[in-house]
């Protein structure tokens, strides 16, 4: 995978189905059955959605409350939750992690998992 230099969308720009509660739910078709875990007291598990442009993403968001509060983390494509949370053969996590308020990385660790 290229390492690409973009930064994610603000949430508000990511496309998500959501339930009548307004949580996050998998949309349809996109091989929402490849999510079956992920997530945890600081994360929601990880939805398949679409940036602005169009472009195949899945996310996870910190949970308010949480020390992850405002944080995302996001990689191209519809991606299984093995993937998002595992590591490549480098020890490459596959996600990109947002964290504002972290002046580490510059509040954005880019791993090369997204390139929007």
């Amino acid at each position: 995978m290229s390492r690409g230099r973009g930064r994610p969308r603000r949430p508000e720009e990511i496309v998500w189905s959501a339930d009548s509660d307004g949580n996050p739910q998998h949309l349809s078709g996109s091989g929402s059955s490849e999510l079956t875990y992920g997530g945890d007291t600081a994360f929601d598990a990880p939805v398949h959605g679409s940036d602005a442009a169009g472009n195949e993403v899945t996310v996870s968001f910190g949970r308010d409350g949480t020390s992850a509060e405002g944080e995302t983390l996001i990689a191209d494509g519809h991606v299984s939750s093995k993937e998002f949370y595992g590591k490549d053969d480098d020890g490459v996590k596959g996600h990109d992690h947002s964290h504002p308020s972290d002046p580490r990385h510059g509040g954005y660790e880019d791993r090369g998992r997204y390139s929007g």
